[in-house]
């Protein structure tokens, strides 16, 4: 992986949801065909909760079904036909 092919999220809480942002990787000509937003319950280790490929196009994903009032840690990770990015850091956000 490559640090030019890292995405940069950001999250806000909603009810029993999050709501994900991010900008494309510096170099977008690596030719990303989706994004993997994942959900963790902790701010290092374990397994995603939840993880969502969305298209290429889309720069943001509401996350939904998740608990009221809870913690939760989102990463963003982009994915081109040829390597897989890197995987964000964790962003930690809370549900309403």
């Amino acid at each position: 992986s490559t640090p030019a092919m890292e995405a940069k999220p950001s999250a806000t809480g909603a009810r029993k949801a999050v709501k994900v942002s991010w900008s494309a990787p510096m170099f977008a000509d690596y030719g990303i065909t989706s994004y993997r937003v994942r959900v963790y319950t902790r701010a290092s280790g374990g397994r995603p909760l939840k993880s969502l490929t969305v298209s290429a196009s889309a720069l943001r994903r509401t996350v939904t079904k998740l608990k009221a009032r809870k913690k939760y840690w989102i990463t963003v990770t982009p994915v081109a036909s040829a390597l897989v990015g890197t995987e964000s850091v964790r962003v930690k956000v809370k549900t309403k």
